[in-house]
């Protein structure tokens, strides 16, 4: 199980994901370091949650996109359309459905950030639900009850921030108090309390973003900026 979520902030995009993978059926721990959120292009990142076919179609993603020339394709429609083929694949093959994704992006032509999700069992990755709204929040992956909890808390949460939700470094904060108040309260064996970030902004109407790991007891690691495989590795001064 993963628990993923998304918050519109005023400055960016705040994607908090959680590190677990098990075992399917008796849920035995594979990894606590396991990374569900990819950035694809300069100013998209991509999480993913579900059968391990959605983490690889986001490496794909990253493969062709990451170095290619910006506003010359449409990325959601690519994403929908790969994303579709597999999920399709795996039903006819495994007759289950391959697992939601969640999509931070800034566009530099209007200065926006949209945040998105889809779910294959709503739709067959057929169209993005849009959280367009600052203080928005969204979640895939665990269960209904779960991510309707999650997006309770942190709603409330950002409402004690008030104004200083405009700080341009609130994201770390928010972060924060996201891992404490949702992935510290499950107490669910396939849930971590180690989490990822990712926050997506921009500097000069040119995309810019932060990533970090804060492992169980709230301490802040910096990952290898050039990695982008499926197990997170940090620097060296912090391993």
């Amino acid at each position: 199980m993963t628990l993923i979520v998304g918050v519109k902030l005023p400055n960016g995009i705040l994607i908090v994901s959680d590190t677990r993978t098990t075992t399917l059926g008796d849920n035995n721990l594979i990894s606590d370091f396991s990374r569900k959120i990819t950035q694809i292009t300069n100013n998209a990142f991509l999480a993913t949650a579900g059968t391990e076919s959605t983490f690889l179609a986001a490496r794909i993603l990253r493969t062709f996109l990451f170095n290619a020339k910006p506003n010359t394709y449409n990325l959601t429609d690519i994403i929908l359309e790969l994303y579709r083929s597999i999920n399709n694949l795996n039903m006819g093959v495994n007759h289950y459905p391959i697992g939601p994704i969640m999509l931070a992006e800034y566009n530099e032509l209007n200065n926006e950030f949209s945040l998105q999700t889809v779910d294959p069992n709503e739709n067959n990755f057929e169209q993005f639900i849009l959280y367009n709204d600052i203080g928005n929040v969204a979640a895939i992956g665990a269960n209904p009850v779960i991510r309707h909890n999650a997006c309770i808390w942190i709603g409330q949460l950002l409402e004690k921030y008030g104004d200083q939700l405009d700080h341009p470094q609130v994201y770390e904060s928010v972060a924060k108090n996201i891992q404490k108040v949702v992935f510290h309260y499950f107490e669910n064996p396939t849930i971590s309390k180690n989490v990822y970030v990712t926050y997506l902004s921009q500097i000069n109407n040119k995309p810019a973003s932060a990533t970090f790991f804060l492992d169980e007891n709230g301490k802040l690691l910096k990952p290898k900026p050039e990695d982008d495989t499926d197990q997170i590795k940090f620097q060296e001064n912090e391993e």
